[in-house]
């Protein structure tokens, strides 16, 4: 085999706009056994041996050192840009953001254009948090909403009788009411902001948050914005950072651990990293502040609430079914509760009131 083809006499497909694609290329993947120079060196020698066609992609890592092959060649003589083909492809985390995506791949590429822009995968594919584009996971596969909307509703399934929700279950049975009338009762409890509301308070307290805080990555603007917020002075003036503390849980809920991995994922998937880390950074800086404010010697940890709205929001799912899909994955558990007031009670609940005020003696009308 001649060292070096004629271009002229390898065989090209004319697409329906008239471009010529050359049928024979060289795929610049490497990055699991060689580095960014090889490839990039690989490159090289077969633009000299007569290759035009290059088939590039952001995920490969290695855009960058191709790209000075390019310019090297342009500015030498060995080819000119419209003699290449080069095409390359968005990765499955900037499906949201394809024009960054490609505007990052002409720069690295060095080229004021490219000629093919591919989708590299048809779907987001997901890929464990912290995975390099020099190695290939093997934990690789495609996002499932099904999936994770599964292990959701188990995270916040029902794990125990000390919520207001269920107690509102147990309450409402004991008067002998009917089943719809109980869960009404307990889905009144949970659509409080104290409660299962909770998530929905929280997304608009980074609502705020964001048109208050300039600078995401700065722990001091982030920090006075959430002491303003235990001061009274800001979002809703209630005091509260929405999605912190929990009644049981101190070290760390299990569920928000859960549930903030599958938040990384996704963000990186829908390009919302940022939003992550900013997440990531209240959540950090949160617990410490409402120790020091309320004076607590307990650690004060992030709930279950703090990142389901964030991932809710992510899949698309409106603010109104926030509730409802708590009220769902809460609904065995306030059944066995009624099932069990039921059964084993047969008393209604009341509450026991003891004054602890003091008393003043009763004044007529025409004294005041």
């Amino acid at each position: 085999m001649a060292e070096v083809i004629n271009p002229a006499i390898v065989p090209k497909v004319t697409l329906p706009s008239g471009e010529q694609v050359p049928c024979v290329g060289m795929g610049t993947f490497g990055s699991d056994r060689v580095s960014a120079e090889d490839v990039s060196a690989a490159v090289a020698g077969a633009i000299r041996s007569g290759y035009r066609m290059f088939d590039c992609a952001a995920c490969y890592g290695n855009e960058h050192e191709i790209g000075q092959v390019f310019k090297d060649a342009f500015d030498e003589g060995v080819v000119e840009r419209k003699d290449l083909f080069i095409m390359t492809k968005v990765w499955n985390d900037m499906h949201r953001r394809v024009e960054e995506a490609c505007d990052k791949s002409i720069k690295d590429l060095q080229c004021d254009y490219v000629d093919m822009y591919f989708i590299h995968w048809p779907f987001p594919n997901y890929h464990a948090p912290g995975c390099d584009v020099d190695s290939r996971n093997p934990d690789s596969k495609p996002f499932s909403v099904e999936e994770f909307m599964d292990i959701a509703l188990v995270l916040h399934a029902e794990h125990g009788g000390g919520n207001n929700s269920t107690f509102t279950t147990h309450v409402v049975t004991s008067s002998g009411t009917d089943s719809y009338s109980s869960t009404s009762a307990s889905i009144g409890s949970l659509k409080g902001p104290r409660h299962g509301g909770a998530n929905l308070k929280v997304q608009n307290m980074f609502t705020d948050l964001k048109a208050n805080v300039k600078d995401w990555e700065s722990d001091e603007e982030i920090t006075a914005y959430l002491q303003k917020i235990l001061n009274k002075e800001a979002f809703d003036h209630a005091g509260l950072i929405y999605g912190m503390g929990h009644a049981v849980y101190t070290l760390s809920d299990p569920r928000e651990v859960i549930l903030k991995r599958f938040a990384q994922a996704l963000a990186e998937e829908k390009g919302m990293i940022d939003e992550f880390k900013l997440y990531d950074k209240v959540e950090g800086i949160a617990g410490k502040l409402v120790m020091e404010h309320r004076k607590l010697f307990k650690n004060v940890c992030a709930n279950v609430d703090f990142y389901s709205g964030f991932v809710y929001s992510m899949l698309g799912i409106p603010e109104e079914l926030f509730t409802p899909i708590f009220a769902i994955a809460r609904m065995p558990g306030w059944s066995a509760h009624r099932l069990e007031e039921l059964i084993s009670a047969n008393k209604i609940i009341r509450p026991a009131y003891k004054y602890v005020g003091h008393h003043a003696d009763f004044v007529p009308f025409d004294e005041r």
